[in-house]
C-alpha cells in the first residue's frame, strides 16, 4: 500500500531517506548511482544481488514536539503486534504494518466522529522491514528508529493513511512505556529531551494541551 500524506515535518526525512537509501542499495550492487529522480526497484535489485539497504538518521535539529502534535491526527496508547511488512506499490520501499492490541485513542483530530478513550483498530505503518522478493530475503533498515518490538507499550502520534496510520514524520512518533514512564524510541539523545523519563500520564496531559490548540495540517 501507497503511502498517502507526507507530513511539512516527515519531507526533510522522506528526501534523505531517498537519496541515502538509493546510493547505499547501489553500493552493494557494486554500480554507479542513476541519474537523480530514478530509483532502483528492490526486485531489479534483488535480480542484481542486492540483499539490503540502510538509511542513516536524518542529520540536522531533530522536529519539535509541537511541529510533531500538528501534524498528529490521532494519539493512541497500546501493545505492539506482530510485524507484517510488504513491498510499496513503486516497488522502491519496505513498510511494516503492526496492529496495536487494546489500543486507546486518547486524542482524535476528527472530533465530531470520534471519542477520546474509545476502543477500535489501530494498524500502524513503520518504514523498513524484510520481505521475500523471488525467494530471496531483502531487509530495508532505518537508523532513526530500528524495528518495533512485538509487545512493547506504546504512545503513537499518528496521521491517517487510507485506512491505516503512519508514524507521524516516520521517526520521531512513537514512545515507549515502560513501568509507567516515557522513552522516546527514536534513536537521536537530543529529541525531546523534555518529555525522557517523566510519567506517561504528565506527557499524555503536555500533549493533550498542546493538540487542543494546534490548528492541524
Amino acid at each position: 500500500m501507497a503511502v498517502e500524506r507526507e507530513s511539512r515535518a516527515g519531507t526533510r526525512g522522506c528526501s534523505m531517506y531517498s537519496t541515502i537509501a538509493c546510493l547505499v542499495l547501489l553500493s552493494h550492487l557494486g554500480t554507479e548511482p542513476q541519474a537523480l529522480g530514478q530509483r532502483t526497484t528492490i526486485p531489479d535489485a534483488v535480480a542484481r544481488g542486492g540483499r539490503s539497504s540502510v538509511a542513516s538518521a536524518p542529520s540536522g535539529p531533530t522536529p519539535n514536539i509541537r511541529a510533531l502534535l500538528d501534524s498528529t491526527d490521532v494519539m493512541a496508547r497500546g501493545r505492539v503486534g506482530e510485524a507484517q511488512s510488504y513491498l510499496s506499490d513503486d516497488q522502491s520501499e519496505v513498510f511494516t504494518d503492526y496492529r496495536l492490541s487494546d489500543p486507546v485513542i486518547l486524542f482524535d483530530r476528527r472530533a465530531e466522529t470520534a471519542t477520546p478513550g474509545l476502543r477500535r483498530p489501530i494498524i500502524l505503518t513503520q518504514r523498513g522491514g524484510t520481505i521475500l522478493v523471488q525467494g530471496r530475503p531483502f531487509t530495508e533498515s532505518h537508523a532513526a528508529l530500528l524495528p518495533l518490538k512485538p509487545g512493547t507499550e506504546v504512545l503513537c502520534l499518528l496521521q491517517r493513511s487510507g485506512d491505516k496510520y503512519r508514524i507521524v514524520d516516520w521517526y520521531y512518533g512513537v514512545f515507549e512505556i515502560n513501568s509507567g514512564v516515557i522513552k522516546p524510541l527514536a534513536s537521536r539523545d537530543d529529541f525531546a529531551s523534555e518529555f525522557r523519563g517523566l510519567p506517561v500520564q504528565t506527557v499524555v496531559q503536555s500533549m493533550l494541551a498542546l493538540l487542543q490548540r494546534s490548528p492541524g495540517k
